[in-house]
């Protein structure tokens, strides 16, 4: 969910498929390292599961193609220039004047396939708006939607998204317990433990626990050399050391 100044911030039919993925993936790729992550970075596993289940389930054309819908909703530029027809859209994709509005309407989109689309896909929906409600600061639904996604869901890899989107979500209103709690429960096989300790002590620093954030994150540097936490844990290592 890092520039150089390393601020939170910075830190259709079937036959779209292919043309929808590698969409998703430069979206993905230009997010990769922002606290909003967590739309941009489940919809390139989701393409890939949707073209999976596409070719398993040739039924779920029509929620597929909504799916791909809300997609496009939240990806939509927002109209800046003067004298153009909002009510004209393209592909049935909708223009917005602003990002607040453009959100509430991929929130609704992705909560349209949530409550009636056919197998799995209403999960991956609901994962999705919640990656959206955080997006928009609606940081409570978030977390209902991320915890109800994690309570039916059985893909490791989406339900390492939604955990990680709990850690932001309940950082964002402060509540570091429930953060720090849900920081500790991702994966830490492998590699994977340099992003869980690098969660792990964000919100220690956050609590104000410096030491234990030090110690985690010169594990991460020193351990993880070469991993994408690596760089992010030293400059808010140096950053903690500094204070």
């Amino acid at each position: 969910m890092a520039s150089k100044k390393y601020t939170r911030k910075q830190l259709k039919q079937p036959d779209e498929f292919i043309s929808f993925s590698m969409r998703a993936w430069e979206f993905a790729k230009d997010h990769a390292m922002q606290a909003a992550v967590m739309v941009g970075v489940a919809v390139v596993i989701v393409a890939v599961v949707w073209i999976w289940s596409y070719f398993a389930d040739q039924g779920r054309r029509e929620t597929t193609a909504e799916l791909t819908r809300a997609m496009d909703i939240y990806e939509q530029p927002v109209v800046t220039m003067e004298g153009v027809d909002l009510k004209s859209d393209e592909g049935g994709v909708p223009k917005f004047k602003d990002r607040g509005a453009k959100l509430k309407a991929a929130t609704e989109a992705f909560g349209k396939v949530a409550k009636g689309g056919s197998g799995d896909l209403p999960d991956l929906a609901l994962l999705m708006r919640a990656g959206t409600n955080y997006d928009r600061g609606q940081y409570a639904e978030a977390v209902t939607d991320y915890e109800k996604f994690l309570s039916k869901n059985k893909d490791e890899r989406l339900g390492e998204l939604a955990t990680e989107g709990l850690v932001y979500a309940h950082e964002a209103t402060r509540a570091f317990d429930k953060a720090l709690a849900q920081a500790r429960k991702l994966p830490r096989e492998g590699d994977k433990k340099f992003k869980a300790q690098y969660q792990e002590a964000r919100i220690l620093a956050l609590q104000g626990k410096k030491k234990e954030a030090v110690a985690l994150l010169k594990k991460v540097v020193e351990e993880g050399a070469g991993s994408a936490y690596a760089e992010q844990a030293g400059a808010r290592l140096a950053s903690l050391e500094a204070k």
